[in-house]
């Protein structure tokens, strides 16, 4: 069963994969060497150099990092001894 993606083609090269991470097609090669945990892996097919990537597998892969809930902010770690007001709540809460 294919799935039909907006129109791309199964398979795409650095400029089509370029339009699906909206970035240059010159940042991934460059990308491809250097820092090639941030791309989908791609195909090599025998006899060729050029890297060719399935556009299911690049949005699975984008799937994977989708981010859950952006609204929730972290919670920050107080540094230092409580406030005075927290120490008296506590002593409030023990008693």
């Amino acid at each position: 069963m294919q799935k039909d993606f907006q129109g791309f083609p199964p398979i795409v090269g650095v400029d089509g994969l370029g339009i699906l991470l909206n970035k240059k097609p010159s940042s991934i090669r460059v990308d491809r060497s250097r820092k090639p945990h941030t791309l989908p892996p791609a195909c090599t097919p025998p006899d060729t150099q050029k890297p060719l990537w399935i556009v299911s597998d690049v949005i699975y892969w984008l799937r994977s990092y989708k981010e859950t809930d952006i609204r929730a902010t972290p919670v920050k770690k107080q540094v230092g001894p409580p406030t005075k007001a927290e120490r008296i709540a506590m002593r409030v809460l023990n008693s």
